[in-house]
């Protein structure tokens, strides 16, 4: 088969599919004449039960009926003959025929007047509808599809899934690795898909042995650990000790001083040491310090400032409560002490009772402080 003619194929229209309908305007449809035209040279055949006239040198298209086949025939003008010069294979798509797998006309309507009919207009490379890199195919007529690139999504792709994937401050990367398309970076203190969960819930706390976590932006990982007495370290992972000449009981490390003092002297000594004159708020640490100290020992408590209202050495209210432990001795207090009075400072005997005596008495004493 021959190869199609640059020439010709400027001109070339496509044909009706339904019947052997001629067109073009080189060749306006016409009923086919009684008999051959004038002159010799005219080509004459016949298609499908169709009498074809052509002049000389002249092309003349038609639909094979049972193939769908384009034929372009062409009048020698020497010998009288047409000859097919070549034949497309048109495959009709909504009002379309795709010829040579390239160019692409509208088939012609009607009797095809005015010439060839332009072709469609390409969408996607006319009007470029797909944003963001999408990839457009036509699909027919003004319909075009766009396949996006990964992390955006949309008819025309115009859909950023960054704009609003990632939480708490969390910076979006688009990533085609990803069935999502896009990944999250999460701010300091925040973790998952999209940066969704603060470090500091109960399901993923970083602090050990009973320790909080609460979010802290200018910490390197945005949280910090609160520890509970006895224990230390980033996340609270440390067994606190006590230091030389401390000992330790429960949560709290202790140290005697058994040079008798006043309770100011006492205050400041502790203090010093970082520590508070221990306080007693417990029957089990009544008993601990009872038996670290022979008798007639401060306990970190007074009433000094307002008769009855009683203050623990560190400044924090004491008694206030009606389940606060007390060991008073029976009759105290009585803000007197044999014929003192002023009685605003608490002592403890070597039975572990209380009784309160003036602050100017020396005793001897014994400092707390946390783990």
């Amino acid at each position: 088969m021959a190869v199609v003619p640059a020439g010709l194929a400027a001109v070339f229209l496509t044909c009706l599919l339904a019947a052997p309908t001629a067109c073009g305007p080189w060749d306006t449809p016409a009923p086919p004449p009684a008999g051959p035209p004038p002159g010799a040279s005219t080509c004459i055949f016949t298609k499908d039960s169709v009498t074809h006239y052509i002049s000389p040198g002249q092309t003349k298209i038609i639909v094979d009926s049972a193939s769908t086949v384009c034929e372009a025939y062409l009048c020698d003008g020497n010998t009288g003959t047409a000859s097919l010069e070549f034949a497309l294979s048109a495959t009709c798509s909504s009002g379309c025929v795709d010829v040579a797998g390239s160019v692409t006309y509208c088939k012609c309507l009607s009797n095809c007047p005015g010439g060839p009919p332009a072709a469609p207009s390409d969408v996607c490379a006319t009007t470029q509808p797909c944003s963001n890199g999408g990839t457009c195919s036509n699909t027919g007529g003004d319909s075009f599809s766009c396949a996006c690139p990964a992390g955006y999504e949309g008819d025309r792709c115009q859909i950023d899934k960054c704009d609003s994937y990632c939480l708490n401050g969390g910076t979006c990367v688009h990533d085609s690795a990803r069935s999502t398309g896009v990944r999250c970076e999460c701010a300091t203190g925040y973790l998952d898909e999209q940066c969704q969960t603060p470090r500091c819930t109960s399901a993923v706390n970083p602090c050990y042995n009973g320790g909080v976590c609460v979010m802290d932006t200018s910490s390197s990982v945005g949280y910090a650990c609160q520890c509970v007495p006895g224990y230390s370290g980033p996340h609270c992972e440390t067994v606190s000790t006590c230091e030389a000449s401390w000992t330790k009981e429960g949560v709290y490390c202790y140290k005697t001083f058994d040079m008798k003092r006043t309770y100011d002297q006492a205050v400041d000594r502790c203090q010093q040491e970082g520590a508070i004159v221990s306080k007693s708020q417990s029957q089990a640490e009544n008993d601990y310090i009872r038996g670290l100290l022979v008798d007639g020992m401060w306990l970190g408590v007074r009433d000094s400032v307002q008769e009855g209202s009683w203050v623990w050495s560190d400044g924090s209210p004491a008694f206030t409560a009606s389940g606060d432990f007390t060991k008073w001795k029976s009759g105290e207090p009585d803000n007197a002490h044999g014929t003192e009075t002023d009685a605003d400072c608490v002592s403890a005997n070597s039975n572990g009772k209380w009784m309160d005596i003036p602050c100017s008495n020396k005793k001897v004493f014994v400092c707390r402080k946390d783990l």
